[in-house]
């Protein structure tokens, strides 16, 4: 199955030709498509889709619109007789989004204590539960654990949502996969992986004790430099503070999300551990003080900057983009009908990026254009969380007055009318 912009083409079994008014050509990717003039079945070269449909179907969203003309559609040499049909209106459309900073407010330090807003203490909950309740589906990726966004987020849903099947949550960089259960509870997909195959990948015990010890020297270090010269961060960052303490201790190992600094380990057991998560280094010098440190290790280990004060060790090749590959392949999400929203597309939400022009459009609400690809500018909003709100909210209104594929070229007007709304 196919869809090609506002035109759509449907693989199928044997069918006879049809007439239609004009011979035209489209070519989207590697397919060539042509809309054939009457011809006999014989000239068209029979049907050989069944074999290749599951590989068109991972490139291409699903149709299901009635059929009007009767296309070839040629890739490797070979020519499949296959039937044109009406222009794609998608019933429901998708949101996959980045949450802290993106759906939800950043978690921040109010008084000595950190805050973690909830989806309803933002500006996207408004106008994502509309959404919700016209039927949309939204799918969360977070590099944190469950624990970190079962009540900011999960809980946050309707009922309808997570016990129908329309939210999804990915923790763990995309490594562990939840689905809700008939009570809305969120359940392991325990059949779920990332990698091809469904295969699940973790560290070994030797190298997770070795990124403890590279963390907490890369800690301590960061700290002396920062003690040494405040002005490396701005008037009145709370990390200044820090500086005295921690120039001269470890670091703890620990889940709470009130420690800073920390070092994080993420897994379900000690033999599945997928990364460690290094917390009190701004991005800005993630690359300095750990990245530095990991080349040695790279068959084993990569590292990338993830929020503001953070920094992710995980298992080579883990990426969001595997997420958007699972969905695709396996029909969870549609080109045409589907939106990513996220606020890190240089950084760990760069994955999420990669289908922009095949069919799955990527927003970017980052803080600062510069750090936005170029190629991504155009669907540029910022603003974070108010970002989000605001592609959300022209969602809705450009659902409403046309139900058609969503593309980089629709997405880029919605983007363009988002921005307007923020700056006001």
């Amino acid at each position: 199955r196919a869809s090609f912009d506002q035109k759509r083409v449907s693989f199928s079994s044997r069918e006879d030709h049809h007439e239609v008014p004009q011979t035209s050509r489209i070519t989207f990717n590697d397919f060539d498509v042509h809309v054939l003039a009457s011809t006999p079945p014989d000239e068209a070269g029979g049907v050989e889709a069944d074999q290749h449909q599951q590989e068109a179907t991972d490139r291409m969203a699903a149709a299901t619109a009635p059929v009007t003309k009767v296309v070839r559609v040629k890739r490797s040499g070979s020519i499949y007789k296959e039937k044109w049909e009406t222009p794609f209106v998608p019933a429901h459309i998708t949101i996959v989004s980045d949450l802290d900073g993106t759906l939800l407010p950043q978690p921040h330090k109010h008084g000595g204590v950190v805050i973690h807003p909830k989806l309803s203490d933002g500006p996207a909950f408004e106008p994502l539960m509309k959404l919700l309740d016209e039927g949309a589906s939204i799918i969360g990726i977070t590099g944190s654990r469950l624990s970190m966004h079962k009540s900011r987020f999960w809980d946050e849903l309707p009922m309808s949502s997570r016990a129908e099947g329309r939210a999804l949550l990915f923790c763990e960089t995309g490594m562990v996969l939840y689905r809700g259960g008939s009570d809305g509870t969120p359940a392991e997909d325990d059949s779920y992986g990332p990698f091809p195959g469904n295969e699940k990948r973790y560290l070994s015990p030797e190298m997770v004790t070795r990124l403890i010890a590279i963390a907490r020297r890369a800690l301590r270090e960061w700290f002396a430099d920062l003690a040494q010269d405040p002005d490396l961060l701005e008037d009145g960052h709370f990390l200044r503070d820090l500086a005295p303490r921690w120039r001269c201790e470890d670091a703890p190992v620990t889940h709470d999300p009130a420690q800073t600094p920390r070092v994080e380990i993420r897994g379900s057991t000690p033999d599945r551990v997928i990364g460690l998560m290094i917390a009190g280094i701004p991005t800005a010098f993630g690359e300095r003080y750990i990245g530095s440190q990991l080349s040695p290790f790279a068959h084993e280990v990569q590292g990338q900057p993830t929020g503001r004060f953070c920094y992710d060790c995980v298992v080579p090749g883990l990426s969001k983009h595997l997420v958007l590959k699972y969905l695709l392949r396996t029909g969870t999400i549609a080109r045409g009908s589907t939106i990513v929203i996220a606020d890190s597309p240089s950084g760990n939400d760069e994955g999420l990026t990669e289908f922009h022009h095949d069919g799955v459009p990527f927003i970017s609400v980052c803080s600062d254009i510069a750090k936005v690809p170029l190629h991504l500018r155009s669907c540029h909003i910022g603003g974070n969380v108010r970002g989000t709100g605001a592609a959300l909210g022209r969602i809705i209104t450009e659902w409403a007055k046309s139900p058609s594929s969503l593309f980089v070229d629709r997405v880029e007007t919605l983007a363009d009318a988002a921005r307007a709304d923020i700056s006001r």
